[in-house]
């Protein structure tokens, strides 16, 4: 049912996220000659079970090299759908499509849905694909790749240099868009283990003051958002509980709710480059061709009522007469009311007109016209000029026509 295979990262990218903002925690210590020695707290992804059950390894009596304390380690534990935040579920958002021009033919070819990634610039985006040895097009791109900076894929690894002028071009044809992003509620937890109740406190008195209680990162996902990332709670467990020849260690858990974003999969979509908008006077917009056969008699009128059936009063089906072409025995009517049937008479109201109907067709407004047909006006827009692309700054040129 769903039918189209896509992946985000999403998820990947929010934990990766969370991660960082603990990954440069250091603490200080004095040793016994008055010198200072700084340590940096090691950072691990891993289930807090699993992480209280390495600390115990460490203290079997049989590890040799013991690991670095204090450290950290923290996991995804949930997540939730967040309906306060609930977006128009039908909104789109578009990105158009970027072409990246090479100095070069690269040694190898990029993979497509790969991302690629500047090394100057930090832009990054994901390869559609390589119309040309020399050409590269991209999706979902976020920031500005620039001129002569080295880009690379992520599982290629293929490397190019783009070109020193003109390192991007935008298709002003082609866009891809994806259906509103969908608001999602991540728990995680952070776990810091420690021996002495003084190397836990230097670790968490240099989160807690930055949680107020949330603290906001900036992700660079399908799009770039601030992430508020909230302290729900936090709790300390002492594990010292044997005899004295255990070893003791102290574990902070710090319980943390992230609002983020999942995002589906991506669309393409031709970019509108004219809009055109037709006033009618009436609210009979549909035009039908009534062909008839010879040997009929009379002329119909303009404006007056046809029908089908013995008599108007018993008719089974009316129109309005809007022309009627002698030469060609073509009726045109508008105002239908119910089927008016092949090799059956067409009566006129007023005029008396009998003819019998040989074919019809029905004539809709044309998108594309430049004839205004039953139109009371026609009012077209351009962007101004016709090359400009949706992120550069245009005018509008707008042309009304009215109907004589």
């Amino acid at each position: 049912m769903l039918g189209k295979t896509f992946y985000n990262q999403s998820i990947r990218k929010i934990l990766v996220a969370f991660g960082t903002i603990f990954n440069n925690i250091n603490i200080e210590r004095e040793k016994a000659d008055g010198t200072v020695e700084t340590i940096k707290i090691p950072l691990a992804y891993a289930p807090r079970p699993r992480f209280v059950q390495r600390l115990n390894q460490t203290f079997d009596g049989e590890t040799e090299v013991q690991q670095t304390w204090p450290r950290m380690s923290y996991e995804w534990t949930d997540i939730s759908y967040d309906s306060t935040r609930k977006l128009n579920t039908m909104q789109r958002m578009s990105n158009v499509y970027i072409t990246l021009n090479l100095a070069g033919i690269p040694t190898g070819s990029f993979i497509t849905g790969e991302k690629v990634t500047g090394a100057t610039s930090g832009a990054l985006g994901f390869v559609v694909d390589q119309p040309t040895n020399t050409t590269i097009t991209l999706m979902d791109v976020t920031g500005t790749f620039t001129d002569s900076e080295t880009i690379t894929g992520e599982y290629s690894g293929e490397t190019a240099t783009l070109d020193a002028s003109t390192s991007t071009t935008t298709n002003a044809s082609r866009i891809s868009y994806r259906y509103e992003r969908v608001p999602y509620n991540l728990s995680l937890q952070l776990a810091v283990a420690a021996k002495t109740t003084e190397d836990g406190l230097k670790v968490v008195e240099q989160i807690l003051p930055f949680f107020t209680p949330e603290f906001t990162v900036t992700i660079r996902d399908v799009v770039k958002h601030d992430m508020p990332v909230l302290l729900s709670s936090i709790t300390q467990d002492d594990t010292w509980e044997g005899d004295f020849t255990e070893r003791r260690f102290i574990i902070w858990s710090l319980d943390f709710e992230v609002k983020s974003y999942l995002y589906g999969p991506s669309k393409d979509s031709n970019i509108i480059t004219k809009t055109i908008t037709q006033i009618y006077a009436n609210s009979d917009l549909n035009v039908t061709d009534f062909t008839m056969n010879t040997g009929g008699s009379g002329t119909f009128r303009v404006g007056e009522v046809v029908f089908q059936g013995t008599e108007y009063l018993l008719a089974t089906s009316t129109a309005t007469v809007t022309s009627w072409t002698s030469s060609t025995r073509v009726l045109q009517v508008t105002g239908i009311k119910n089927t008016f049937d092949l090799t059956e008479k067409i009566r006129g109201s007023e005029s008396g007109a009998e003819w019998i109907l040989s074919s019809k067709s029905t004539l809709f407004e044309s998108p594309t016209s430049t004839v205004l047909e039953t139109a009371a006006a026609r009012i077209v827009q351009e962007p101004d000029p016709i090359t400009a692309d949706a992120d550069d700054k245009w005018d509008v040129t707008t042309t009304i026509t009215e109907n004589p």
